[in-house]
């Protein structure tokens, strides 16, 4: 017998294909992009730091100066709640820190009075000064001004000061009122000390009004605001008002 006839064919069965993937290579990037990459990326988180920084600190000025102004318009309005309250000054005339002649000026009255300033101290020490002048004194005073006899040449605006009864020409008065220049016929029975300060009075009595109502522009108000800020003008007691205007020029900023 023949054995091809009687086996059977073993039929192979057909193994499916696998279809091999092609492998994804990574994405390699070369030194120089990679750090191209991260400088931008430090530079876009720099630049949003910096602005954010920037923006932080305008809030900040801008809150500082809102209340920069809000504390001086407070200490402003303050000191001129102090002021207002005055009604007697003292007015005194200096040379090289001598006070020459005194005068008393009550506001509401208009009324002037003398007082003798060669019992009272330098007015190098306003403190002491002022101290003493209340106590000598038979009025009250609120507030002492100190001012130099150039002031009360500059501010002369008349071409005399008439003083019983005699004109005496403007650019004198100052002597007159320090002692440089004596006039027994002016003086009368008057000692020095007594003549002066009756001769401030009468200048005081005559530019009062033109002093008290200097507004700003005008040539009393600049020569004021100018001796004052330079220390030619001293005032005491001083309030944060005073401060505030001897070290800031309001006039300029607000009119």
């Amino acid at each position: 017998m023949e054995d091809g006839g009687s086996e059977k064919g073993v039929e192979s069965e057909a193994l499916p294909v696998v279809e091999e993937e092609a492998a994804v290579e990574p994405d390699v990037k070369s030194d120089s992009e990679t750090k191209s990459e991260d400088k931008a990326e430090n530079e876009s988180k720099n630049g949003r730091g910096i602005g954010g920084r920037i923006k932080n600190w305008i809030i900040i000025l801008m809150l500082l100066t809102v209340l920069l102004f809000a504390g001086t318009f407070f200490l402003w309005k303050s000191g001129i709640n102090d002021l207002k309250g005055d009604g007697t000054y003292l007015i005194v005339v200096q040379e090289k820190g001598v006070a020459k002649a005194g005068s008393i000026y009550v506001l509401a009255t208009e009324e002037t009075d003398i007082i003798n300033v060669e019992e009272l101290p330098a007015v190098t020490d306003l403190g002491r000064f002022y101290r003493d002048a209340r106590n000598v004194s038979k009025r009250p005073i609120d507030r002492l001004i100190v001012i130099r006899v150039k002031t009360i040449t500059e501010l002369s605006t008349e071409p005399y000061l008439e003083y019983r009864g005699k004109k005496i020409p403007s650019e004198d008065v100052g002597g007159y009122i320090t002692g440089a220049l004596w006039d027994s016929d002016l003086a009368g029975a008057d000692p020095p000390w007594m003549f002066r300060a009756n001769l401030l009075s009468e200048w005081v009595d005559l530019h009062s009004d033109k002093i008290s109502n200097a507004n700003y522009g005008s040539t009393a108000y600049g020569i004021i605001s100018r001796d004052y800020r330079s220390g030619n003008i001293q005032i005491y007691p001083r309030n944060a008002a005073l401060i505030i205007l001897k070290y800031v020029p309001l006039e300029q900023i607000f009119l």
